[in-house]
């Protein structure tokens, strides 16, 4: 269709261009129109109607489950005129015949709803972890409101008294539980497990579960789980060697006697070297009747604590790689012999057969608790000196 202009010249009509901006204008109305009714988050929740959870301690009271809340006070966080910031929490506890039983009842004693994102440990007593923990730990797990990265810590006595025990060093104290696991990254000295470790380990055919062990407000070794029912601890020296076995070194110290075959402690001198690289390697041999698992451990170190107060021979440094490797070796054949007699395969030694073959594992997994103590296993290390410092021999 065309339209005729005063100069006599015809030019092509265009019917869209008008249907067009009609269309625009329909979907900015449209847009504003909805916007009236989008104007705050959907989920929102208000602060001063919510109950901040920081740490919760799970025990067991008669045939009911007991629930120890730690629960944030915002206000108290402020310091005070003298710098110094009060304890800004308080406990709440609830007892029930199920976990989501207990959750529902704590609104009539904190008259809030529990609001859980920023939970960072759960804390089990000891008594409770004995009987099993994973119907404990289900509903947090399948909560999607909860992160999965909270950690997940045993009490040598009871959950309930490490929620009410004061620290001076944090406002909350569960925060302060927390952060002494992850100091476990900078020292090795025990494991840091998180929720989602947890039930994945617990679930595991080929590996059986562990967390750190809290004593007194601070990790004083691992407690091991058969599947999910706890069998026994590791103290600090197994605790090291389990770290180690399972390739989780990050940094930390090796320390030994400085003097060769002293019987005498008083008068031991001792060295430490610092940790800067450690790598453990399994590897499986097959042939006898049960498979043999050899963890091959490698650390790269630099001397950190020395009595000599001079500089070391190149066969000194190899003594002292030697005494070193040694003692690698020893922390963890502790670790391998505890957890064998709890039958607990803790060190992934099950995991090594399975992957190195799926068929042999596929015979062993139904005996594996069984078949786990007579394992044989082996275990080496090599440590390498990178340098000792700026000590230099004196002329």
């Amino acid at each position: 269709m065309t339209r005729t202009n005063k100069a006599g010249n015809h030019t092509p009509l265009h019917l869209g261009s008008r249907g067009a901006t009609l269309r625009a204008v329909t979907s900015v109305m449209i847009v504003a129109v909805c916007s009236t009714f989008l104007t705050g988050c959907w989920s929102a929740r208000e602060l001063n109607r919510s109950a901040l959870i920081a740490g919760v301690g799970f025990d067991r009271q008669g045939d009911l489950y007991k629930m120890t809340v730690q629960i944030v006070q915002p206000q108290k966080l402020q310091p005070n005129n003298r710098g110094q910031t009060q304890r800004a929490v308080f406990e709440s506890e609830q007892t029930g015949h199920s976990i989501f039983n207990v959750i529902r009842l704590f609104p009539e004693h904190a008259t809030r709803k529990l609001f859980w994102s920023h939970c960072r440990i759960f804390v089990i007593g000891s008594d409770m972890a004995k009987e099993g923990v994973t119907q404990t730990l289900n509903w947090f797990y399948r909560n999607q409101e909860l992160r999965p990265l909270s950690y997940v810590a045993v009490s040598s006595t009871t959950a309930a008294s490490i929620m009410y025990t004061k620290t001076h060093l944090e406002a909350v104290p569960a925060y302060d539980i927390a952060d002494d696991i992850e100091t476990m990254t900078d020292t090795s000295r025990a494991p840091v497990v998180r929720l989602k470790d947890f039930m994945q380990m617990t679930s595991s055919p080929e590996h059986a579960a562990y967390a750190p062990l809290i004593d007194g407000m601070r990790v004083k070794g691992t407690a091991v789980f058969l599947h999910d029912k706890l069998v026994g601890t590791l103290n600090g020296d197994e605790s090291r060697g389990l770290v180690c076995l399972n390739n989780q070194v990050r940094s930390g110290d090796i320390t030994f006697s400085a003097v060769e075959d002293s019987k005498d402690t008083a008068e031991k001198d001792f060295m430490s070297l610092e940790i800067i690289h450690s790598n453990t390697r399994k590897t499986v041999q097959f042939g006898g009747r049960l498979p043999k698992v050899v963890y091959q451990i490698y650390c790269v170190a630099d001397i950190a604590d020395d009595p000599s107060p001079t500089g070391h021979t190149e066969a000194d440094i190899q003594k002292i790689e030697q005494r070193a490797a040694a003692r690698i070796v020893e922390t963890s054949s502790a670790c391998i012999t505890k957890v064998k007699s709890y039958d607990a395969d803790v060190i992934g030694a099950g995991e090594a057969i399975h992957r190195a073959n799926p068929r042999t594992w596929n015979q062993l997994a139904s005996q594996w608790d069984a078949l786990f103590p007579n394992l044989p296993t082996e275990v080496l290390a090599s440590v390498r000196i990178r340098h000792e410092g700026l000590i230099q021999a004196r002329k």
